[in-house]
């Protein structure tokens, strides 16, 4: 699978320790000891209603791949689907510098890009430590 180069150029600054990073909680007024993170809720896209809706070969061909690679490159510390999925369909913890970081990551997913899912994203202030 190839990358392409903007999306390295996205992904160049994650390679950096947390304990470095800008967007601490610290500089939010959250208590010493905790860190932002980026927690991208994935809902179902007009694309995806449920008669259209499956985990199938082209959903696999273009979200899956590209989740992997953002795991792969330390952009996603944790994420999955929803077990229940009738609205909210997955989540992803993102080790992003920004929300504008976190937004181009998730719009860029091939799901979302054909309508079958769509997001929001929320500063997530969690205990050093806790993750990955």
């Amino acid at each position: 699978m190839r990358i392409a180069i903007g999306t390295i150029m996205l992904l160049v600054p994650l390679l950096s320790p947390a304990a470095e990073r800008s967007d601490t909680a610290q500089s939010s007024g959250m208590p010493a000891g905790m860190h932002i993170h980026q927690l991208v809720l994935l809902h179902r896209g007009a694309a995806g209603k449920p008669e259209n809706f499956s985990y199938g070969w082209e959903f696999e061909q273009g979200h899956r791949p590209y989740i992997d690679s953002l795991v792969t490159s330390g952009a996603i510390v944790c994420e999955g689907p929803i077990e229940d999925a009738e609205i909210l369909c997955g989540i992803f913890v993102f080790r992003a510098n920004s929300l504008q970081e976190t937004e181009a990551f998730a719009a860029s997913d091939p799901a979302v890009q054909a309508g079958r899912l769509t997001y929001e994203i929320h500063p997530w202030a969690v205990t050093h430590g806790m993750m990955p």
